[in-house]
């Protein structure tokens, strides 16, 4: 029903707490509680104690930032400065664009950020003569970049989100910044070139010089108290969330540090309760229908019956092989559903294939198959931000995109992307995942967890080099 869409996206996330109780799947938190299986009242009070998790709580602090920077015009202020250093030279101002697009779409989600961008384009557009090839290189780079940038923060988008509901631990904003941040800039530079091979935007239609693109000039307008306030909250807020491990005696999850923009900006008068109601909640009932269905693929059992086959599958292979078939299988499915309904599906799948190799990898094909997941653009619905670029008209009404451009520039586009998640984002993990996403009070708790280091280590290094590796990880 999800890839199909016969109804609508959140009513079918909303039937999975139905489903999973009235047909009585569920046997217990772990799914190992025999053939009894939990009594309805008992079910029903367990589903809906998961849906709403800490995860849920970080989406919706994530709408409110989003809603503030864009009740204040932060975002049109900071965009707009941006762009007035682009210039007039068309490949430049190609590349401006879409790290803004991609920029925007780690703060305001990658729903409103190309909406946002399109608008600022029209000036541009109106400008630019008759079958300019910049028009429809500018759109679909603004597309592509805000899908890259769906990957770039934890609350850029609901797949993100959805991963690190199920890492254990947790990932903190740091180390996934350590991680997306390289990845979505050479994403976004190799796009760029891609773009620039293909549609050639500087050269003028009739083939005689090159186009002008017509300046952005920067407001000029001062920052006001609100403005200040906004910023200094947003600010705070992230940087807690990047220490989120630290801080975790004293607010326990992120979810709680979420709470403060909510209690910062709705207390204060910057937004109200109208703004409140046009967040995103078919988007946060999605994310719940998710939580909810991952939750009953466990307690149902059904995961343990996929234990041993997930095994067979892999067994003996290689962890890089794993993650080459791991992005291939990701990659082909986000590109043909929802980003967010491909997260649901295969985030599961990848967390226990990651827990049955050895020194258990689940975190870190976890963490791949969140990147991955907005990797997928190559077809006009794939994602928000391309139903949006294959909605743009000019003023006589023609579409500026077609289903070729799509499949010519965003099917490479996306196998771009992935192998970049595959190669460096892979070795990035490798080189900070294991040591941060292992949290100190582990490696007490279960000495065993030591061996996971130990497992990064190439055979190649001398025993002595192990030992090292292992006490510093442990202190």
């Amino acid at each position: 029903m999800w890839a199909t869409e016969a109804i609508p996206l959140f009513v079918t996330a909303i039937l999975v707490p139905l489903l999973l109780v009235c047909l009585r799947v569920v046997r217990g938190p772990d799914g190992r509680g025999g053939e009894e299986r939990l009594s309805t009242p008992d079910a029903t009070k367990f589903i809906f104690s998961v849906m709403f998790s800490p995860t849920i709580m970080l989406l919706i602090g994530g709408f409110t930032i989003a809603s503030a920077l864009s009740k204040t015009a932060i975002d049109r202020v900071l965009i707009t400065k941006v762009l007035s250093l682009a210039g007039t030279r068309p490949s430049v101002v190609l590349l401006a664009f879409m790290g803004v697009a991609c920029f925007a779409s780690m703060w305001i989600s990658n729903v409103a950020a190309p909406t946002l961008c399109f608008s600022l384009i029209q000036p541009i557009l109106r400008t630019l003569p008759p079958r300019s090839k910049f028009a429809p290189c500018l759109i679909l780079g603004i597309a592509l970049a805000a899908n890259i940038g769906g990957q770039s923060s934890p609350i850029s988008s609901p797949q993100n989100l959805i991963a690190l509901a199920e890492m254990n631990p947790q990932l903190d904003w740091g180390s996934w910044f350590a991680v997306a941040l390289p990845v979505s800039t050479v994403s976004i530079l190799l796009i760029w070139l891609l773009l620039l091979v293909s549609y050639h935007p500087a050269r003028s239609p009739d083939g005689e010089g090159d186009i002008v693109i017509r300046p952005i000039r920067a407001t000029r307008e001062r920052f006001t108290f609100k403005q200040y306030w906004v910023s200094l909250v947003c600010l705070v807020t992230i940087a807690l969330w990047c220490f989120a491990h630290q801080l975790e005696d004293v607010v326990g999850d992120m979810g709680v540090i979420a709470i403060i923009p909510i209690v910062a900006f709705f207390s204060t008068g910057v937004l109200k309760k109208e703004d409140f109601e046009q967040f995103l909640w078919t988007v946060v009932f999605l994310a719940m229908g998710g939580i909810a269905l991952g939750k009953g693929v466990t307690a149902s059992g059904l995961l343990a019956v996929m234990d041993d086959k997930i095994r067979d599958m892999v067994g003996g292979l290689p962890l890089y092989t794993v993650v080459l078939v791991l992005s291939c299988v990701v990659l082909v499915v986000s590109t043909f559903i929802s980003h967010t309904i491909a997260s649901v599906l295969l985030v599961p799948i990848a967390k226990e294939v990651g827990s049955n190799m050895p020194g258990n990898r689940a975190n870190l094909l976890i963490f791949l198959t969140g990147l991955l997941c907005s990797t997928g653009m190559g077809m006009p619905v794939s994602g928000f931000p391309n139903q949006t670029a294959a909605n743009q008209e000019d003023e006589m009404g023609q579409l500026y995109l077609s289903n070729v451009d799509f499949l010519k520039n965003g099917v490479p586009a996306s196998v771009i992307a992935m192998l970049v998640v595959a190669t460096l984002g892979f070795l990035l993990m490798q080189a900070i995942g294991f040591v941060t996403m292992l949290s100190p009070s582990s490696y007490r708790s279960n000495s065993s967890r030591v061996g996971v280091i130990s497992g990064l280590i190439s055979p190649r290094f001398p025993p002595r080099h192990k030992s090292k590796l292992q006490y510093h990880g442990h202190t």
